[in-house]
């Protein structure tokens, strides 16, 4: 045997599981970092949503007792305010004027915009302002249109406000029966949208937060690959080792032949002197016959591991070449939307870095939904429970139960088998066939009449066939191989990654079956045919 061969393919085997491994991880840490940046921006959001209520809540207060008098050395009387009895002497002669809630909340968020290093912003804006600084910035102008389409009632988004990151917040403002003392001249009557509370936190105390924990993250996943490189790293030696012993319990065996033999030929040359001696030859022999007999057998089995082990290699560099080819495209846009929105920010061009933000979060989405359907599709090779028994009519009634919201919210109808028969098998597998062919033909139904599902089995040839029939837009007969291979889908459009068909299959080949659609086209419906040998029990 060819023993610097052997390892140089345990070195290539070795490192195709480490590039897997760092792929696995590089995918799952990237999947991490987009969760602490939402988890970043959904804290700073609530804590944007009660500085909000707590100004709405003193803004109500304010309102309901019609405002607060205060002595005008203090304060500026407010010109954009007019109502009577705006101004006051009191009998002592002091000068009061009243404080409405708007502009109460202005003067304390300039004492803390004044007073501190990195501020909470707060403005009160809107389309038809009383006071020219109540006008909106752009981005404020446009979530105002948006509450007046009734589209939205708050909105929030990451903004660089005088070079330093903040959350800008922003909720509708209802007017209310205590806001038309003020607002009324101005035609707005109660339940319009007046205007918006805009609130900016700081986002750099946040962000900082999210650093340190993206760098524990780093040393954890770095720690986490080179733990698993190790143990790879071991499994190689520890296969290499166990060829090498193969290697030299052939070489042994081959001598014992070579030297056995010659004990023969010894043998049969003292046949006439020696019986006794011709006796133990005789049994010699058939020891010999009996280790060649083991050793053909012990051959055979390692080619049969051979080609499994061939098999099994160009398997894990199509799929890894299909991974690499999916994963690649949401990388590249991040990439890319990465380098427009540095541009961006530099020429603070906001309603491009919203656009940014948006292609990134949206690639992300993506590289999230294909590492949620690779790890479903690894874990129906891999992942099994207790064989257990099931009528069909049983495990159709679990499956429609899992499924009545979206059923029913799809109105469509669904003919049952009255034919029933026992099932053996992974059960959680098992109701994963007919939940997502269920779930497709919905999905891919036609929007000109009702979709209609027909489930049944029949027998062909002594053996039952299951499927599932729709009335939905139906499958072109030159696609109707390529729909169960990885990643492919016929609507670039349409929900998912392309993995569904493709986990029923292996979950169906692994139950000793096949499985095939038949379609006349487009709008012809589809129906898919499959059989399971394994998990059929015959009464």
């Amino acid at each position: 045997m060819n023993t610097p061969g052997l390892m140089v393919h345990i070195r290539k085997y070795g490192l195709c599981l480490i590039l897997v491994w760092t792929c696995i991880l590089a995918g799952f840490l990237l999947l991490l970092v987009n969760e602490y940046r939402e988890d970043t921006i959904t804290v700073a959001t609530r804590e944007a949503r009660d500085y909000h209520e707590l100004n709405l809540q003193y803004r109500r207060w304010g309102a309901k007792v019609g405002g607060v008098y205060v002595a005008t050395d203090k304060v500026v009387p407010n010109p954009y305010l007019t109502v009577p009895d705006r101004d006051v002497t009191t009998g002592s002669g002091k000068s009061l004027t009243l404080v409405n809630p708007a502009y109460m909340t202005r003067m304390v968020f300039e004492i803390i915009r004044n007073e501190t290093k990195h501020p909470i912003i707060n403005r009160l804006v809107s389309l038809k302002p009383l006071n020219p600084a109540n006008a909106p910035n752009a981005w404020e102008q446009e979530t105002l249109k948006l509450f007046e389409k009734r589209e939205v009632r708050e909105r929030s988004q990451v903004l660089t406000i005088e070079k330093r990151p903040y959350l800008q917040f922003m909720a509708a403002f209802i007017t209310e029966e205590s806001c038309l003392k003020c607002h009324a001249h101005q035609g707005y009557q109660v339940g319009d949208v007046r205007g918006g509370m805009s609130i900016a936190i700081p986002m750099s105390g946040y962000l900082a937060i999210e650093a340190d924990r993206k760098n524990s993250l780093f040393g954890s996943f770095a720690l986490l690959w080179a733990l698993g490189v190790a143990g790879i790293a071991v499994s190689s030696n520890k296969r290499h080792m166990q060829e090498m012993r193969i290697v030299e319990k052939s070489v042994g065996l081959e001598q014992e032949i070579i030297k056995r033999q010659q004990t023969q030929e010894h043998l049969e040359e003292q046949t006439v002197k020696l019986e006794e001696e011709i006796s133990e030859r005789q049994q010699i022999q058939e020891q010999l016959e009996e280790q060649a007999a083991m050793l053909e057998e012990e051959t055979a089995e390692r080619q049969q591991a051979v080609q499994e082990l061939q098999k099994k290699n160009v398997d894990m560099e199509q799929f890894i070449y299909t991974v690499s080819h999916d994963l690649r495209t949401p990388l590249v846009t991040v990439k890319n939307f990465l380098g427009f929105l540095e541009n961006d920010l530099l020429g603070d061009n906001q309603k491009r870095v919203s656009q940014d933000f948006q292609f990134i979060h949206c690639a992300a989405d993506k590289m999230k939904l294909l590492l949620d359907e690779l790890l479903d599709l690894a874990r129906s090779d891999h992942v099994e429970t207790p064989a257990v028994r099931i009528s069909f009519k049983d495990m159709l009634a679990e499956v429609l139960d899992t499924m009545a919201g979206v059923i029913k919210g799809s109105q469509v109808s669904i003919d049952l088998p009255e034919t029933d028969l026992m099932l053996f098998g992974d059960r959680p597998r098992l109701c994963q066939i007919w939940q997502n062919l269920i779930e497709n033909a919905i999905k891919y139904s036609r929007e000109d009449r009702i979709p209609r599902i027909e489930i049944g089995v029949q027998q062909v040839n002594g053996e039952p066939v299951f499927f599932v029939k729709d009335n939905g837009i139906g499958i072109d007969p030159h696609y109707h191989g390529k729909v169960f291979k990885i990643f492919e889908k016929l609507d670039p459009k349409s929900p998912g990654a392309g993995m569904g068909l493709s986990m029923i299959r292996r979950i169906v080949e692994k139950c000793g079956g096949r499985i095939w659609v038949e379609s006349e086209g487009n709008g012809k419906g589809s129906c898919f045919y499959f059989t399971l040998p394994l998990a059929v029990i015959q009464s």
